[in-house]
């Protein structure tokens, strides 16, 4: 109204509009009467926005979402390079092990080490199995 002239904010009016689609269109043509028609089609365009916006929302909260995690990139890198250390000692430990056995079937120590009779079978399997593999693989 031109009663509020000298405080443009405050010039306009707001409407609340119907809940039904077409009579809140209905009701922006009977509002806006005296308006520009483009203006009018602006307005119609903008309500057709907002409840397509509003039925999309209502559509996705109804279905179930996956929620979505973070992927720490440097605690995965951290991670993976001790994965690596950790395969490099494996096989040194191996090496080692497989070293020492030879040198045990040697005889280059004695007797002077007891074993449980368990774990030396199982290191005369392991031998016996390494032994084997490599000669399939020559």
């Amino acid at each position: 109204t031109i009663e509020r002239a000298h405080s443009p904010r405050h010039l306009w009016e707001k409407v609340k509009l119907k809940e039904n689609f077409p009579a809140a269109l209905a009701q922006i043509d009977a509002q806006l009467i005296y308006w520009p028609r483009s203006l009018v089609n602006k307005c119609k365009q903008r309500l057709t926005k907002i409840r397509q916006y509003l039925i999309r929302m209502r559509k996705l909260a109804g279905r179930e979402q996956r929620a979505l995690h973070t992927v720490a990139k440097k605690v995965e890198r951290r991670e993976e390079k001790q994965e690596r250390k950790a395969s490099a000692a494996a096989k040194i430990e191996a090496a080692v092990k497989r070293e020492l056995l030879e040198r045990l079937q040697a005889g280059t120590y004695g007797d002077i080490y007891n074993f449980a009779h368990e774990s030396w079978d199982e290191l005369l399997d392991d031998f016996d199995e390494d032994e084997q593999q490599q000669q399939q693989q020559q």
